[in-house]
């Protein structure tokens, strides 16, 4: 069954992807675990993502540049956590300079991953929660949606090559 869905719910102060690759979900997990497959595939086109270092534990970080056409950089972290393989993890993203150090101004965001295949398909179902509505709408006014869409689209398409 193929589902790709984004919903924003002001009422949890999240939304919710749903999407469908038809890729095993060995293939799709890797794609999310490992910086040297999340730098092929994680930022919007025209722009790029550059790890400067990952270390996907509990506890772990993964620190990268999205990196635009003019070579402008946007710095995140990531701290991943509850990690159960090749089945879900959660993590902690937060806007920050080069050295990880954070940005306060930006929202910061809880995820939560869930990934199960059926029939050589993987379903994966990401919930996205915001401390409060004012973080939930600036993350939405930032063009989450559009961004991360696009995003999993050059994904899809990775996912198929390989």
């Amino acid at each position: 069954m193929e589902t790709n869905t984004f919903i924003v719910n002001e009422e949890n102060l999240s939304v919710t992807i749903n999407r469908t690759f038809k890729a095993p979900l060995e293939k799709v997990w890797d794609a999310f675990t490992n910086h040297e497959t999340l730098d092929k595939w994680w930022a919007p086109k025209p722009w790029k993502c550059r790890s400067k270092r990952q270390n996907f534990t509990n506890g772990g970080e993964w620190l990268y540049a999205m990196v635009g056409p003019e070579n402008e950089e946007h710095w995140a972290i990531t701290t991943y956590k509850n990690i159960s393989e090749n089945n879900s993890f959660g993590l902690t993203d937060a806007f920050c300079d080069e050295n990880g150090v954070i940005n306060s101004d930006l929202p910061t965001s809880e995820w939560k991953l869930d990934f199960t295949e059926h029939n050589n398909s993987t379903q994966l179902k990401i919930v996205v929660k915001q401390i409060s509505l004012e973080d939930l709408k600036k993350l939405i006014n930032m063009g989450f949606k559009e961004g991360f869409e696009a995003t999993l689209e050059s994904l899809r398409v990775l996912l198929e090559e390989r």
